[in-house]
């Protein structure tokens, strides 16, 4: 049921991928080969670049409908605390809260407990949010700075919560 869930969200996609070693040596090159000032690659076969319509074919992600966009701060940690319980099933501790994110380990620790067969719909759609929170910080949006940190807010703030990943 939770793959389900994952898939009518547009998320099956990159579960079915999988996990993919990241090459270096190609990451680099095409660094080198990238021009800010036309936000392309340089090739030897010409120019390329990468658009939204090739992250839908890749990945399978739907790229229409509403942006996710915008940064709510005026959450207390009760608030934020409460919408865990509702929207992701469990409760993180004070500590698991910092500037208005729950702490990525806070979500990793969840995802590492197992998963009963016999849950409710509400027990699965929680689950699957987890997931889908995971992914936008491990693999959709990871920090450039490699120091795994999750993405803006504003990527995540469609479930109402926002994540802040600490470092393990």
């Amino acid at each position: 049921m939770v793959k389900n869930i994952l898939n009518d969200n547009g998320f099956g996609g990159i579960i079915d991928c999988g996990y993919r070693k990241v090459d270096h040596a190609l990451i680099t090159a095409l660094v080198e080969r990238w021009r800010l000032e036309t936000h392309t690659f340089h090739l030897t076969v010409g120019e390329a670049t990468v658009m939204l319509q090739d992250v839908n074919v890749l990945w399978g992600l739907p790229i229409e409908g509403e942006p996710v966009s915008g940064v709510d701060f005026s959450f207390k940690l009760s608030e934020l605390i409460e919408r865990c319980e509702l929207l992701l099933g469990f409760t993180p501790s004070n500590t698991d809260i910092v500037h208005g994110r729950i702490k990525f380990v806070c979500l990793l620790n969840q995802l590492e407990n197992e998963f009963p067969e016999n849950q409710n719909a509400l027990q699965c759609t929680q689950r699957a949010r987890l997931i889908i929170l995971y992914l936008c910080g491990g693999t959709l949006f990871p920090d450039s700075t490699n120091s795994k940190s999750l993405p803006p807010s504003s990527l995540i703030s469609i479930f109402g919560v926002t994540l802040y990943r600490a470092s393990r």
